[in-house]
């Protein structure tokens, strides 16, 4: 299988990356992929294999 996720990077190299916190569209992102492949979504339907 596979396990895939939208993750923001935050930190680099103990760096800040913009201020240190997940961004709008990071977050947005997350929460349609995640949408999308618990199935709730219709449009991506088609990803899921039900078990």
């Amino acid at each position: 299988g596979t396990a895939t996720e939208v993750a923001p990077i935050v930190q680099f190299d103990h760096r800040l990356v913009g201020d240190g916190k997940v961004g709008a569209i990071a977050k947005q992102l997350q929460d349609l992929y995640s949408k999308a492949v618990h199935g709730l979504l219709p449009k991506y339907e088609h990803w899921v294999t039900r078990v």
